[in-house]
């Protein structure tokens, strides 16, 4: 334990003149009895010892004055006692990337070495990439290379470019809305990304938020990464070109091939314009089969959806589940495939047909259909999400229009029948119901 040497300054009696005391350091505690209202209090330079950022070792009641050190600052507790501590000091980090990997917490990457804080500004001069395991407050950004932020949000008071190299590249498929910035910044996509634009966005707080916007594009499955990963952008050409994100909602989505591929998607939702398979294509969940089970083997999606005013088209031998946002959409599911639909929000499929050999499974309760076309052989086969029980009486596909025979068909056609009913205002129900 350090030992404290107490100086005590008795009250006077009688008035005195304003007294200067110091404070040499923060092991010896400074009492001052009395209002020491305008007295001077020095504090020394070495007050608090290295790697030390506070001390409470001051007691001096009424509003004496300070003369600090650069660095130092007081604060009162109200009942008398002063700590002194040290000012955060805001620094200038420049990044090098010289750490032997890209990640903003390596302090090897700065100079200094040390990962910048909300106070600090840091300069980008470096083309490049820099991976973020969380979002940083910072006060300033200074760059003058085009760097790719990603993985985290980068909150900034300040933004500034030097010249007409001063642009902040944004990879849309790790960045979007990614990086926060107040003002003087010049958005530009990165090379390869032709066709995106950079819009700077004020959300509801005041902040601008850096949004890259493109049209959409067709992207081609390659696999040149070899890993079978949809969500590994070094799979995929875009528009023909390597791309430099994986497809999103508003994109047309192509797999050609001789053989068959085996493609592994991403946790939860993905969402496609347009699906085209010319090759036979089982798609894999991260940590699941399809959402349909294994089906005897074959291809399947399970967590494929659709959007936009495009046609969904299924080819090869590939079973594939819609689970919604088809309301603008036709749906052709071609020879030898397997199609599953659910409903999505009372909203209804605008068309589906169904070429020959096709199993057309509808994977809710209701699922409604304003035209649905059978070509050729095809079975609709009831598979809901759960067992049937007495308890679920009907499932059904409200069709408007129906264009062909289609043969119903369920696990248990002891326990349960099926047929197509016609109703009085044209419309179609395909429908199985407990026996």
């Amino acid at each position: 334990m350090i030992k404290r040497l107490v100086l005590f300054v008795a009250a006077l009696p009688f008035a005195v003149l304003a007294a200067t005391h110091e404070a040499k350091r923060a092991n010896e505690l400074l009492v001052l009895n009395g209002d020491r209202s305008g007295d001077v209090i020095k504090i020394a330079p070495d007050y608090l010892p290295p790697g030390a950022k506070w001390a409470t070792a001051i007691y001096a009641k009424g509003k004496p004055k300070f003369v600090l050190p650069a660095g130092l600052r007081v604060q009162d507790d109200g009942e008398g006692w002063w700590t002194v501590y040290r000012k955060p000091i805001a620094q200038t980090f420049e990044w090098t990337g010289a750490g032997g990997n890209a990640k903003w917490e390596n302090a090897n990457n700065w100079r200094p070495n040390g990962v910048p804080g909300r106070l600090d500004t840091i300069k980008l001069g470096m083309e490049g990439s820099i991976d973020m395991a969380r979002d940083r407050m910072i006060s300033n950004i200074v760059f003058s290379a085009k760097v790719i932020l990603g993985g985290g949000a980068v909150h900034a008071q300040n933004t500034l470019g030097r010249g007409a190299k001063g642009k902040l590249g944004v990879r849309a498929g790790s960045c979007l809305g990614k990086v926060s910035l107040k003002e003087g910044a010049i958005v530009a996509p990165l090379r390869g990304t032709a066709g995106y634009r950079g819009v700077m966005e004020e959300d509801s707080d005041g902040v601008t938020r850096v949004v890259l916007t493109r049209p959409s594009a067709e992207f081609v499955w390659t696999d040149a990464a070899k890993d079978g990963k949809w969500f590994n952008e070094k799979n995929w050409q875009a528009n023909g070109r390597p791309a430099v994100e994986t497809p999103a909602w508003i994109d047309r989505v192509v797999f050609n091939s001789k053989t068959s591929l085996t493609v592994e998607m991403p946790e939860g939702l993905t969402v496609v314009s347009n699906f085209v398979s010319n090759a036979p294509v089982k798609f894999m969940s991260a940590k699941s089969t399809d959402i349909l089970g294994d089906g005897g083997g074959g291809s399947f999606i399970d967590i494929l959806d659709i959007t936009g005013n495009d046609t969904f088209t299924v080819r090869g031998n590939v079973r594939v589940c819609i689970k919604g946002g088809a309301e603008k959409t036709d749906i052709i599911s071609e020879k030898n495939t397997s199609l599953a639909v659910a409903a999505h929000n009372g909203k209804h499929y605008r068309s589906i047909t169904l070429e020959d050999n096709v199993e057309f499974i509808p994977y809710d309760w209701v699922v409604e259909v304003d035209r649905l076309v059978f070509k050729g052989n095809n079975t609709v086969r009831f598979w809901p999400p759960r067992k049937f029980n007495r308890f679920r009486p009907m499932w059904m596909v409200h069709v408007k229009h129906l264009e062909g025979e289609p043969n119903i068909f369920a696990d248990d056609m002891a326990h349960w029948g099926g047929n197509v009913a016609k109703w009085d205002d044209g419309s179609s129900m395909l429908e199985i119901h407990f026996k």
